[in-house]
């Protein structure tokens, strides 16, 4: 077969219709153009990696938390439209839990005008759109845009999430890089030839954290390191949330950074899919106690998410 577009192109259309289903591998060989990781850039096999784990089927609501980029303002704006659109189609908004969250906090609001120009929330709906289509369902979205947030604000926004959002198939995704490298981002902690991984072991410090709930004092890493993760304010809206929520699997997925492909760390952005999942329950006539496994040390990582990192 011959395709008159990128790799990812040639992907896409071996997967949705040529293939019965999925292969055990992509290979990505020497071409005109770009390879496919490069074609992906930068983020899109991180974020695929995460994608990867969501079920259609489980899934009705998706509530995404992003960092706003474009225009500065204080706490948390829903979106007040009826849907969001990409080449792939519309999404409906869940307008009746946009209104539910502006009533639940003074710290949340329905400013239009900040989600013009905005890019961190659309750059996930994609992926979104593939995986329901894929299933053939459809999902609505809740659209938050997270502005300066102080803790009380990460708090507050937090417990309306929890009394707002629907407690069975949701799906919450928050959008975000992690470190933000060089000139350009005014952040260089370090000079060397091994800058690379001098910031893994910043990353890791953050994603530690993240993945123990450790809302307060992820929050003190950051500023604490200076670490220039832009969404920093929604992960930890997410980890507070998450906390009472009962039983959790939180596992380090990916982690990739945009100087794998350009091999510039002069001016590089780190990115990390983690995941957290609500925790099978045990039949109670089958359940047996056992020791709570140790947690790791403030900015590390269990071994099997080391080596995933």
């Amino acid at each position: 077969w011959s395709l008159d577009g990128t790799p990812t192109d040639c992907v896409n259309v071996a997967l949705y219709q040529l293939l019965d289903a999925p292969p055990d591998a992509v290979l990505s060989g020497v071409n005109a153009g770009y390879n496919l990781g490069d074609d992906l850039t930068y983020s899109g096999t991180v974020a695929g990696q995460g994608y990867a784990l969501v079920d259609p089927e489980a899934i009705d609501t998706v509530a995404i938390l992003a960092p706003a980029h474009r225009v500065g303002f204080f706490g948390v704006d829903v979106g007040e439209f009826t849907a969001m659109s990409t080449p792939l189609g519309n999404i409906p908004v869940a307008t009746e839990i946009c209104a539910a969250l502006k009533k639940a906090s003074p710290h949340i609001q329905g400013r239009r005008q900040v989600f013009r120009q905005e890019h961190a929330i659309e750059v996930h709906l994609p992926f979104l759109q593939v995986a329901f289509a894929r299933k053939k369902r459809s999902f609505r979205v809740v659209p938050m845009l997270v502005g300066q947030a102080d803790r009380e604000t990460v708090a507050a926004v937090a417990t309306a999430l929890k009394a707002c959002l629907p407690r069975e198939r949701t799906l919450v995704v928050v959008s975000s890089g992690f470190t933000h490298f060089g000139r350009n981002f005014g952040y260089e902690p370090f000079h060397g030839a091994n800058i690379l991984e001098q910031l893994q072991k910043l990353d890791q410090g953050a994603a530690s954290l993240a993945l123990q709930l450790r809302t307060d004092e992820f929050l003190d890493y950051i500023e604490r390191t200076g670490a220039t993760v832009c969404g920093a304010r929604p992960i930890a809206i997410l980890t507070a949330f998450l906390q009472g929520c009962g039983r959790l699997n939180c596992k380090f997925v990916a982690y990739a950074n945009s100087a794998d492909a350009t091999r510039d760390t002069s001016h590089c952005v780190s990115y990390a899919a983690l995941a957290f999942e609500a925790a099978i329950a045990v039949e109670p006539a089958r359940a047996t106690q056992t020791a709570a496994p140790e947690a790791p040390a403030p900015g590390t990582l269990a071994a099997a998410d080391q080596q995933a990192l």
